[in-house]
């Protein structure tokens, strides 16, 4: 998993160039702009990561994060976003596989894919592409990580 491409134009996906002048894309941009949230509730599964791949190229100077409900959607979300968008991956940010009070660390894939995250949001306002899009689920974020400063 990487960091957006940087330098790359946000249409430059020719499956979603398309897309991002369509009716039903403008007609989202100034709910999103407005809210900066948007609910997938409603929104068919299938087309899901189509629709966060959209928001993720018509604000590439912001990040997106897609939170899902369960490990098993937030990893189908991961792949059929990384589709949609041509080449690019997106981060993955997984919930810790231990308990607080478990004497184990973590598997060293998931600190791996924490840090990782973490940086590159912290890393996003270098410039344009620079933000990335984050797949995570609901148990990953209500649990605890570092400080911007640590």
């Amino acid at each position: 998993m990487g960091v957006c491409c940087p330098g790359l134009d946000p249409a430059s996906s020719p499956v979603l160039q398309g897309w991002l002048t369509s009716p039903v894309v403008e007609r989202l941009r100034p709910r999103v702009v407005a809210s900066a949230r948007v609910s997938l509730h409603g929104v068919a599964p299938a087309a899901q990561a189509w629709l966060v791949a959209v928001l993720h190229r018509l604000h590439p100077d912001r990040p997106v994060v897609a939170i899902t409900d369960t490990l098993k959607a937030q990893e189908q979300l991961h792949a059929d976003a990384a589709t949609w968008l041509d080449g690019e991956r997106p981060q993955f940010f997984p919930a810790w596989d231990t308990l607080p009070q478990e004497s184990r660390l973590p598997h060293a894939d998931i600190i791996s894919e924490r840090l990782e995250t973490l940086i590159a949001l912290r890393r996003a306002p270098a410039g344009p592409r620079a933000c990335p899009l984050v797949v995570t689920s609901v148990t990953a974020v209500q649990q605890r990580t570092f400080t911007p400063e640590d």
